[in-house]
């Protein structure tokens, strides 16, 4: 399985088996982008994944399907793929990301406000979906 390491974007995990295809089947809930939409701060989504990892195959294209529908500027989104240490190898890509240097699992989802703080994260599979967990974390900055 092909295995991309470091900072990454999605037309490199679109050329890999299966990326896309998770991606195109995914169908977020529309009440919940909604509401997601009307987000009015802004938000870093930092995502760290393996791309031998089936956690990472199935949670990154859904998010990458979830912030490509919403009709808002206020996310940034990074991603950096890690081998099976799960360890991000270059110190400084490892202090911009502001994740832990090594991560337990992959997928690593972790929002941040704009201010670096951290709001939320999901690990390897979200326990809800997560356009739901967005607003989760979201809620207690937006006043939903």
């Amino acid at each position: 399985v092909p295995v991309l390491v470091g900072e990454l974007e999605w037309r490199q995990l679109a050329e890999l088996p299966g990326w896309q295809t998770e991606r195109d089947s995914y169908e977020p809930d529309p009440a919940v982008l909604d509401l997601i939409g009307t987000a009015v701060w802004t938000y870093r989504v930092v995502t760290v994944l393996g791309t031998w990892c089936s956690d990472s195959r199935r949670e990154v294209p859904r998010l990458v399907e979830i912030l490509d529908r919403l009709e808002t500027p206020v996310f940034e989104h990074e991603m950096v793929g890690v081998d099976r240490t799960r360890r991000v190898d270059d110190a400084e890509l490892a202090a911009s990301i502001a994740v832990e240097r090594t991560v337990e699992r992959v997928a690593t989802i972790v929002i941040f406000d704009s201010d670096g703080v951290e709001l939320g994260r999901v690990v390897e599979t979200a326990e809800k979906p997560l356009e739901e967990l967005l607003v989760d974390f979201l809620a207690p900055i937006e006043g939903w």
